[in-house]
C-alpha cells in the first residue's frame, strides 16, 4: 500500500485486540471513517473488506443487530452499514509478506508488500482503477492432425492506484513504541568490591629460592 497521511494511503495499527474483540473492530471501523473524512472522501462506496474470523466476531455485536439501533440481522448473520461503510467479508486479503523480487522462478510482483498483521481494509471505490485494453477474446482453432480443436482465450487488462488517500489498511500490530526504560542495558555494581586477601591467593612466582647444596670438588 502506498502510505502517507496527505495524499497516500493510511495504516491503523489497532493492536492484537482487533483480532478477537467485537468492541476492538468497532472502534477501528470508525478509525477508519475518521481518516476518511479527514480526506474529504466521498461518503457514499464507502467498503470494509473483513475476514470471516472477523466478521463472525462483529456480526454477534448486539449494538449492530438490535432492530432499534441497528441494521444487522443475527439470523441471516449479516452486519449491514457501519459508519456509512458497506461491510464485506472476503478470503481474499493477503496474509503473508510478499517482497518485490521474488524467486528464480517466480515473477517480480508488482503489488507487494508485508501483510502479515492486515486484519481489514476500508476502501472507497475511487482508490483504484482497471483499465481494458483488450476485451476478453476466445479463438477456436482446428488441428488436422490431432483431430481436435485449440482454444485460445486471451485478454489485456491492467490495474493500479488511482486516488491511494481511499485506502486504510486496519492492522494487528502496536502503536506502542518501546520505552528507553525497557531496553536491556547492562547493569553496573556500584558496590565496593572486597579486597583480596594477599596471603589466600596462590602466588604464580612462589618457587622454592633456597640455594641448592653446592657439589664439592674432587682432590
Amino acid at each position: 500500500m502506498i502510505t502517507g497521511e496527505n495524499r497516500g494511503g493510511s495504516v491503523i495499527n489497532a493492536g492484537a485486540s482487533v483480532l478477537t474483540s467485537a468492541d476492538a473492530i468497532l472502534e477501528a471501523i470508525f478509525n477508519a471513517g475518521v481518516k476518511f473524512d479527514e480526506k474529504d472522501i466521498p461518503e457514499e462506496d464507502r467498503y470494509i473488506f473483513i475476514r470471516p474470523a472477523q466478521y463472525a466476531i462483529l456480526v454477534q455485536k448486539k449494538l449492530i443487530v438490535d432492530q432499534n439501533t441497528g441494521n444487522g440481522s443475527l439470523p441471516k448473520g449479516v452486519t449491514g452499514k457501519i459508519d456509512n461503510f458497506n461491510i464485506v467479508k472476503t478470503n481474499h486479503l493477503p496474509s503473508t509478506n510478499i517482497t518485490y523480487a521474488g524467486g528464480a522462478t517466480t515473477p517480480k510482483n508488482t503489488y507487494h508488500g508485508d501483510f502479515t498483521n492486515t486484519v481489514m481494509l476500508a476502501l472507497h471505490k475511487e482508490a483504484l482503477a482497471t483499465v481494458d485494453f483488450k476485451g476478453l477474446m476466445t479463438e477456436v482453432s482446428r488441428r488436422p492432425k490431432s483431430f481436435d480443436y485449440l482454444i485460445t482465450t486471451r485478454i489485456a487488462q491492467g490495474h493500479g492506484f488511482l486516488r491511494p488517500e481511499c485506502a486504510v489498511e486496519i492492522s494487528s500490530a502496536s502503536n506502542e513504541s518501546v520505552s528507553p526504560t525497557s531496553a536491556t542495558t547492562p547493569t553496573v555494581s556500584t558496590e565496593p568490591t572486597t579486597p583480596t586477601d594477599p596471603t589466600s591467593a596462590t602466588d604464580p612466582t612462589t618457587e622454592s629460592t633456597e640455594p641448592t647444596e653446592a657439589t664439592e670438588p674432587s682432590t
